[in-house]
């Protein structure tokens, strides 16, 4: 098992709509507000056949994460970047 701790920020609840494509959007949000780690929740629904466009109307809770200790490694068994 791994882990890490952070500390809670800033608390942004992001409403998202039709068409939008939500990591798009996500990334641009994080940018402006300068967010360099977070934890999110969403409610909503994607479009038929589709898991980054949303539906009529998504709501995104983005929690900011700060003094985080975990340090991402890139992992050649996936390819990723993980803690």
């Amino acid at each position: 098992m791994k882990y890490s701790q952070a500390k809670q920020g800033r608390i942004f609840v992001i409403r998202l709509e039709d068409g939008d494509i939500v990591h798009e959007e996500i990334e641009k949000f994080a940018r402006k507000e300068s967010i360099k780690a977070a934890a999110l929740i969403i409610i909503g629904g994607a479009d038929k056949g589709s898991k980054l466009v949303v539906w009529h109307i998504m709501e995104v809770i983005l929690f900011e994460l700060t003094e985080s200790s975990g340090i991402r490694t890139f992992e050649s068994q996936t390819g990723l970047k993980l803690l």
